[in-house]
């Protein structure tokens, strides 16, 4: 899971400040702002009835008050914490505007990224500017995509599954990561140090000796890029990754249908 956010959003505050805010003025006969909690308290209704909360919970609010993003992630609502791993943890945000500089937004995904110039990342979003039936509409969007949350975790968890069932020789790896350049999912100079993160992790858990550990020397790597290109490597990497184990599943039922035969 990555949350990025770039830009400046304004300061941290807390639900009372929010609260306290006085009501937003419209702009014409067609603005119909809401309050900035709205948002984030819709997000947080759809959740629950998923049994789900959100949690680690940040607002941030522009200067003059007319904006505020709030980021959370989200966990399960009991004992259970299959939204809290380290492969399946799943971040949420929403954007609330009483000006005409942006619409409302939210949305949620393993892979979150936010910026002031309304560039937006997720697995799921939904925008609807602040018209008469807009919170409504917003609430109606956010239970429809709910429904799809543990769709979208389950192919997370697939997705690395088959890393972690795919084991790798130093030889494998180091073909692997020339194939990773020409498909623009790393630069030719990041080679040494992804070698090095590859065979000596930095989080013990990651030296699998699986196709998930040099997965992750990648992914590691991107937290020293510019946001800005973090989701188009991502989807440079995610097909690289797919092409691979495509490649290795199908060499392997091959061979085992010519040992049956």
């Amino acid at each position: 899971m990555s949350l990025s956010i770039m830009g400046n959003w304004g300061e941290e505050r807390d639900m009372d400040y929010l609260m306290d805010l006085p009501d937003p003025v419209p702009l014409g006969n067609r603005h119909h702002p809401e309050r900035l909690e709205v948002p984030f308290q819709i997000m947080e209704m759809v959740l629950e009835t998923k049994g789900l909360i959100a949690k680690d919970v940040v607002h941030r609010v522009s200067a003059d008050n007319a904006k505020c993003l709030t980021t959370f992630n989200i966990s399960e609502n009991g004992a259970s914490n299959r939204f809290e791993s380290t492969d399946h943890s799943i971040s949420g945000f929403t954007i609330a505007a009483q000006d005409s500089s942006m619409a409302n937004n939210m949305g949620w995904g393993s892979s979150v990224f936010l910026c002031t110039n309304m560039i937006f990342n997720a697995n799921y979003m939904m925008r609807h500017k602040s018209t008469l039936n807009g919170r409504t509409n917003l609430r109606n969007m956010a239970f429809d995509a709910i429904h799809d949350l543990d769709n979208v975790r389950e192919q997370i968890g697939h997705s690395f599954n088959r890393m972690k069932k795919c084991p790798m020789t130093d030889e494998q790896a180091a073909w692997w990561l020339i194939d990773a350049v020409g498909k623009n999912a790393i630069n030719t100079r990041d080679i040494p140090k992804l070698w090095s993160s590859y065979l000596e992790p930095e989080i013990k858990e990651f030296k699998t000796g699986n196709f998930y550990s040099l997965y992750n020397s990648v992914t590691g790597m991107y937290q020293e890029r510019n946001p800005f290109n973090i989701s188009r490597l991502s989807r440079n990497l995610n097909k690289a990754s797919d092409t691979y184990l495509d490649m290795r599943e199908g060499r392997e039922q091959i061979h085992e249908l010519a040992i049956r035969n």
